[in-house]
């Protein structure tokens, strides 16, 4: 294939797809802990017994928009208040369902009803539970589903209980669930297959050049196309069914969900093709294959990434119904898992009583002032649904407290931090909340607050291995110039969407584009830090400074600003001035890893360009990291997404930019350039190896043997040499590049 000479050079790169080592034998699901124990095997239902239901039903105590179901109650009320418009002021509400079984077994997809079967799509701000101790006391017969999340963040969440698959529209034994990052399933028990994108798969319809005028829609996204969420701590018996969204030869891929983070799961299988899908801790999982594919002859790119065990995990607390009274199970860390895990037995953790809470409501007025006084008196905390508007930070001093939210409840502080854990406080449970800052406002200059979040007074200080500090399902759309500071050692992020309050990018302009907010999504202080299935989006500068030691990653996800504004027309076709870290450095690194760091390693990244005005933004690195050998990295993916942009702004209509290189200087590209180029506004191989995508690129490791300094034999160009494919075939994963000139 050859291209005219002029023009920046945009890479694909082409090796070999290696294979990591093997599953280890042996594993049986739900749970395979370091001294642990092991039951059933591996697709199989762990539940040997029909519900027992409650003998008597419970005064609810949790206050307004929490509903609780009992098994005597119709089908048809219980699928009337789910489907019910939800409560004004954000939609958020929590549904809990008292152990028994709900539904009629006996119904098929094309009969079902909403007098038969649980028939409910999970809204936006909705969360569903269980009351059972275990998944297994819960039985729904039908389906709560999310049909059409699309690529919309999802605040709809669904944990302990079991679903025995039964929706219309869905083939047979198979359940929907469409959606995108925050909408997590935890300790769920799913009896058949979990479709994951459209049952009806929509190919892309940018093979060739798109026409911004006339496919309008098209060009901007794949009907089906979603942005990934996590399962965690759950069983699938069947199979986790997603798009091909794979681009081959001549043919783009289908819409699909690009990047799903499971965790400590058992699955029957799974089937698709995306950005990156990572399995941590999960039986069943495909083996590891991540890395680019070869043009000649055509080889396939791999999209997974398998750790065999997880390190540590801190599952999320959640509330149970004992017969007598409720009460919240607060797990302990468990560390080397693989496999579900749904025991409440003492070493897994404590059964707390609810009299050790103090319950908060939005209708009671409470603040900081009432839930800070509850904590200081040695309370642990229950947020109702809502939105609680707070005038200083919601602070946590004394160790081993839990604080949890029902309903997806938002914690909101426009001038202070939200959420403040001291030095005194380890081994604090923070679980099931947002911890927002204030609403983005083109004319406001600041001042704002330094973080959002802050985990710790002081750097590398504090912390317990065994009672380790967690934050499960806690996210937050960050007002401050910081979003989380996390100083604490043995700190463990699971689960959670970190963004500016601009996500849009819509109103920034070239002067409120230097106001202090949304500068940083990240700093990482303490050591021995975890995060598990992580999206950190849209910062400004630099997204993420990871500065302590034993800092472990497992799936992370990152978008760069969708929109960074620049004068127009002076700046069209050149990187912005104000998206420059410096004079020789274009834009900021998604993550930063600081030279003084010796122990670090990721499984599984992503980072995506989409500028929607027009914007030629690239950055010169997504990773920037000291290269040395207890710092790896495995399964890296950046993209550059296609979008249409307002007439006049390119010559194509279409987005363009990118990353100049994945890692360092590597030289792995997805830039789209700033021409029409031989691909313009395409989704094509071997541009892109994935729909919806104007360039991609992949790496399987870092560092490899290539990739240290050169020695001084090697003369004064070293490896930095402009142009130059570095490596040879057996040292790396990426190597024999083809380089693609573009006009």
């Amino acid at each position: 294939m050859s291209m005219s000479s002029a023009g920046r050079r945009v890479r694909t790169s082409i090796g070999s797809r290696l294979v990591r080592a093997a599953l280890l034998a042996g594993c049986v699901a739900p749970a395979l802990l370091s001294g642990g124990v092991a039951t059933a095997s591996a697709t199989t239902n762990p539940c040997t017994s029909a519900p027992t239901p409650v003998a008597s039903v419970p005064t609810n105590p949790f206050g307004a928009n929490v509903t609780i179901f009992d098994p005597s109650m119709s089908v048809a009320s219980i699928n009337a208040a789910l489907n019910a418009t939800p409560p004004a002021g954000g939609g958020k509400r929590e549904f809990f369902f008292l152990p028994g079984t709900y539904g009629d077994p006996s119904v098929t997809p094309a009969t079902a009803t909403t007098s038969d079967v649980i028939q409910a799509e999970v809204a936006p701000g909705t969360v569903v539970a269980g009351l059972g101790k275990s998944p297994c006391d819960v039985v729904i017969n039908g389906a709560l589903s999310i049909n059409n999340g699309f690529l919309a963040i999802r605040d709809s969440q669904m944990s302990n209980l079991t679903i025995n698959p039964i929706q219309a529209n869905v083939p047979a034994g198979g359940m929907l669930w469409y959606t995108s990052q925050t909408a997590t399933l935890r300790r769920v028990n799913i009896l058949g297959d979990l479709y994951v994108s459209p049952v009806t798969q929509t190919p892309g319809a940018c093979e060739n050049p798109c026409n911004p005028v006339t496919q309008g829609f098209q060009i901007n996204v794949i009907p089906g196309v979603a942005n990934g969420f996590a399962i965690t701590n759950s069983v699938i018996t069947g199979k986790v069914i997603n798009g091909d969204g794979l681009n081959r030869p001549g043919t783009e891929g289908n819409g699909g969900n690009s990047d799903i983070y499971f965790q400590q799961d058992d699955i029957g299988g799974y089937s698709g093709f995306g950005s990156d899908m990572v399995f941590s801790g999960t039986l069943g999982a495909p083996s590891d294959n991540f890395g680019p594919g070869s043009i000649s002859p055509y080889a396939a790119p791999g999209d997974i990434t398998n750790v065999t065990f997880t390190p540590v995990i801190r599952e999320a607390p959640f509330v149970y119904y004992d017969g007598r009274q409720f009460r919240v199970f607060r797990p302990s860390a468990q560390f080397n898992v693989r496999g579900p895990n749904w025991s409440t037995a003492a070493r897994q953790g404590d059964s707390l009583p609810l009299s050790s809470f103090y319950i908060a409501t939005v209708a009671a007025g409470d603040n900081a002032e009432t839930m800070n006084a509850a904590l200081a008196s040695g309370k642990n905390l229950l947020l109702g649904p809502g939105t609680y508007v707070l005038d200083a930070p919601l602070t946590i001093a004394k160790p081993d407290k839990v604080v949890m939210g029902l309903g997806d409840p938002i914690l909101r502080a426009d001038n202070t931090a939200t959420l403040v854990v001291k030095n005194s406080a380890p081994g604090t449970v923070l679980s099931k909340f947002n911890a927002d800052g204030r609403a983005f406002d083109p004319a406001d200059m600041g001042p704002f607050a330094d973080d959002q979040v802050v985990i710790g007074d002081t750097p590398h200080d504090a912390g317990s291995r065994n009672d380790p500090t967690a934050l499960t399902d806690v996210s937050s759309v960050s007002g401050s110039t910081n979003g989380f500071l996390l100083n604490e050692n043995y700190t463990i992020l699971n689960q959670g969407e970190i963004q500016t309050n601009n996500n849009s990018g819509d109103g920034y302009t070239t002067t409120n584009w230097a106001a202090s907010s949304g500068n940083t999504g990240a700093i990482v202080n303490g050591n021995h830090n975890t995060w598990q299935g992580i999206w950190l989006e849209h910062f400004k500068k630099t997204e993420i400074t990871w500065n302590g030691e034993y800092g472990n990653v497992d799936f992370l996800e990152n978008e760069r600003p969708l929109t960074v504004p620049y004068d127009n027309p002076g700046e069209i076709g050149v990187q912005p001035h104000v998206w420059k870290m410096s004079a020789d450095f274009d834009g900021y690194p998604a993550l930063a890893i600081t030279p003084t760091v010796h122990h670090f390693r990721l499984d599984g990244f992503q980072s995506w360009s989409r500028l929607g005005n027009g914007c030629y933004c690239n950055v010169t690195s997504v990773i920037t990291t000291p290269v040395k050998p207890g710092v790896t990295f495995h399964a890296l993916f950046t993209g550059e997404i296609l979008g249409s942009t307002p007439p006049g702004t390119t010559p194509t209509g279409a987005t363009v930019g990118g990353a100049f290189n994945l890692v360092n200087l590597d030289g792995v590209s997805a830039s789209v350039p700033f021409s029409v180029g031989p691909w313009g506004a395409t989704s094509a191989w071997p541009y892109s190896d994935l729909a919806g995508h104007g360039a991609t690129a992949r790496i399987r490791d870092f560092p490899t043997a290539a990739d240290y300094p050169p020695d001084r034999h090697d003369g004064p160009g070293g490896r930095h040499r402009s142009g130059r494919s570095r490596g040879s075939e057996d040292e790396r994963s990426r190597s024999h590049t083809l380089y693609y000139v573009t006009n």
